[in-house]
């Protein structure tokens, strides 16, 4: 008698390539192998010759803040670490007056950027009945698996580097977000875009949010890396009185050229909701 798993019919899924070099560089023996991606992370929890010293010195402290009692172990309340949400916060939003007023709510998840990122779409999928989401033409390749998990059923892309040229396509990124319904829910990377690399100026931003205004369109900020002082732009949107929910998955301390792992959190304000519009995907670019 044959007997058939219930997981048989399951499918492996593909590692990223970013995991895939990375594997491929530990279980090369030779001594003079060069690992030419720098780590913003790593694989089992361990360092490798190309750490940073700063991504170094921060497992050490984190381990000598443990060994020392500093650090509570125990079970944190439902939302996480009050401490440690308000200090994302703050940086994310700086001196806002969104903070002073408590109209900032923040979450701890885990999971990293990953888990926030599920979360805070399963939360507007559930509770605000979104079920679909603008995205750049080039993003993230996780997104579309971590949003379609969180119940959005349709991701729509707006323009955003221009092949041609290999900069930033504002004016196709604007003409987009216009055609989009008001209410939609649009993805934005805060810095370090994955994975173009390319980030809109002050300038452009300020553009950006105006559309945003004008539009009613609900920002929401992946801060998967942070570089400090580049998240002023968030602040646009808040002025403008935008329900905006932001994750943030890594911070880069003053003077860092990379960026170091941090646990994850999203800070959002709430806002006043329409009924969901309809919209139609227009052909990828």
């Amino acid at each position: 008698m044959t007997t058939t798993s219930r997981f048989s019919t399951l499918e492996k899924i593909p590692e990223t390539e970013p995991m895939v070099v990375l594997r491929r560089y530990q279980s090369d023996q030779r001594e003079e192998k060069v690992l030419l991606a720098r780590r913003f992370f790593s694989v089992g929890g361990d360092l490798t010759p190309t750490t940073p010293d700063f991504v170094r010195e921060a497992y050490r402290s984190a381990a000598e803040a443990v060994a020392e009692g500093r650090v509570d172990l125990g079970y944190l309340p439902r939302l996480g670490s009050g401490d440690f949400v308000d200090a994302c916060a703050r940086l994310i939003l700086g001196d806002s007056r969104s903070l002073s007023d408590g109209l900032v709510l923040g979450v701890q998840t885990a999971g990293g950027g990953t888990g926030a990122l599920r979360l805070g779409m399963e939360f507007l999928v559930r509770q605000l009945g979104y079920s679909d989401y603008y995205c750049s033409e080039q993003t993230w390749d996780t997104h579309y698996d971590i949003f379609s998990g969180a119940g959005l059923q349709q991701s729509l892309p707006y323009r955003y580097l221009d092949r041609s040229s290999y900069e930033l396509d504002l004016e196709g990124m604007l003409e987009d977000l216009r055609a989009a319904p008001e209410d939609s829910l649009v993805v934005l990377h805060t810095s370090a875009h994955n994975p173009t690399g390319m980030d809109p100026t002050e300038d452009q931003w300020r553009k950006i949010a105006d559309v945003f205004a004008e539009r009613k369109l609900l920002p929401f900020f992946d801060c998967a890396f942070i570089v400090k002082k580049q998240t002023y732009h968030i602040s646009f949107f808040f002025f403008f009185g935008k329900l905006t929910y932001s994750q943030q998955s890594r911070v880069s301390p003053p003077g860092a050229s990379r960026r170091i792992p941090s646990p994850s959190a999203c800070s959002t304000r709430w806002g006043s909701s329409s009924s969901r519009p309809s919209a139609s995907p227009r052909t990828w670019g």
